[in-house]
C-alpha cells in the first residue's frame, strides 16, 4: 500500500474524531453514518459476487454524510485546511 492510499482515510477519521470530540451533539449523527458505513463494508466483504473492488463505493458512499456533518461542525478556516488537503 502506497503513503497516499492511507492520507485519505486518515484524513476521514482526523475529521470525524475531531468533529465527535469538539461537538458532542453531533456524535450520534456521526456514529450513526459511520456505523452505517461499515456494516455495509462488512456485509459487501462477506458475499461471494462483491469481491470487486468497486463494490466498496457502496460502503464508502455511506460516508459522505458523516464528512459533511463532521466538516459542518468545524470552524470555518478548519474546513478551508480540510480542502485544502483533499
Amino acid at each position: 500500500m502506497d503513503d497516499l492510499d492511507v492520507l485519505p482515510a486518515l484524513l476521514t477519521a482526523t475529521i470525524l474524531l475531531g468533529a465527535a470530540w469538539r461537538h458532542p451533539a453531533r456524535r450520534r449523527a456521526l456514529g450513526a453514518w459511520a456505523a452505517l458505513a461499515v456494516v455495509t463494508l462488512a456485509g459487501l466483504s462477506l458475499s461471494e459476487y462483491c469481491r470487486w473492488p468497486h463494490h466498496a463505493f457502496y460502503g464508502l458512499l455511506l460516508l459522505v454524510p458523516a464528512l459533511a456533518v463532521g466538516l459542518d461542525a468545524l470552524p470555518p478556516r478548519a474546513r478551508l485546511v480540510a480542502a485544502a488537503v483533499v
